[in-house]
């Protein structure tokens, strides 16, 4: 996981939808005031995808794994839209000034808002069982841990703390610490909730693909550094890839990075310095 700005987009097509989700999210809150309940438009929100998707490289804002064919994704929401779950699945009550105590509604003031979506692979978003004996679940479907105060009606969720990590806003690095295992280690409480509620040791396919990219990144840089000394054509079509995985555009770009401080470590030791991304030779 990596920190991505999602930034407003001046693409016309994006001002259409959020001048159109800044609408209907007046329209849900009414809708929630008249009757404790609301409808939320699945198309409107799914609208943000393909911008979502340019942003985040076409990856899981989780864990980078490339969304494509075969690896459908989700517009996931941060905070979940029509329901809240504990860890056990089970209805979180809240109170509501009009409608008193019920179960939580879902942040639908936020179904629609742009801050609060993410492209999300499945595995992520959805909760699914894995491991050869299918005994162990992950994904964030509804669930949502808060320290403490609990948001029930809209804006409250500014006084909200947090126990997941957000993509856009937090630094994934101080919460998370990848390992050349391919297995990551959480630093605070709050990469520790989102370890587990993502299950992002416990995917298997997904730890192997992160040890491989470790991998790679090494073997890529080591490459580059010799053919930089040999004089070789290949260095700049080298320097390219990795100056792309330093940006973002590859998977488990924060496996990558890690690969690559191995190898800028060991030739430091020799007196030779490494900055990232690459200048031309």
């Amino acid at each position: 996981m990596i920190r991505v700005v999602k930034d407003p987009q001046q693409d016309p097509s994006w001002q259409d939808v959020f001048t159109e989700a800044t609408r209907q999210r007046g329209e849900l809150i009414k809708e929630f005031r008249k009757r404790g309940d609301t409808t939320v438009e699945d198309q409107l929100y799914k609208k943000y995808m393909s911008f979502l998707l340019k942003i985040f490289n076409q990856k899981c804002a989780y864990c980078e794994t490339v969304i494509g064919s075969n690896q459908p994704g989700d517009v996931e929401h941060f905070r979940p839209k029509g329901r809240v779950a504990d860890d056990n699945f089970k209805p979180i009550k809240v109170k509501v000034s009009k409608w008193g105590e019920i179960d939580h509604p879902g942040y639908y003031w936020l179904a629609y808002d742009w801050d609060n979506l993410f492209p999300a692979c499945i595995d992520c978003n959805r909760y699914r069982k894995h491991g050869a004996g299918k005994g162990e679940g992950a994904g964030k479907a509804d669930r949502f841990p808060v320290d403490g105060f609990r948001a029930a009606e809209p804006d409250q969720e500014k006084r909200e703390v947090a126990l997941l990590i957000n993509p856009s806003k937090d630094e994934p690095d101080d919460h998370l610490q990848f390992l050349d295992t391919g297995e990551v280690f959480a630093r605070t409480e709050m990469g520790k909730r989102t370890l587990h509620m993502l299950g992002l040791n416990r995917r298997e396919v997904l730890v192997k693909s992160r040890k491989l990219a470790f991998s790679n990144a090494r073997v890529l840089l080591q490459q580059y550094c010799t053919a930089v000394l040999s004089g070789s054509e290949e260095q700049e079509e080298l320097r390219e890839r990795i100056n792309a995985i330093w940006e973002g555009r590859e998977s488990y770009t924060a496996m990558q990075k890690l690969g690559f401080e191995i190898i800028r470590q060991r030739v430091a030791s020799k007196g030779i310095a490494i900055e990232l991304p690459l200048k031309k030779t």
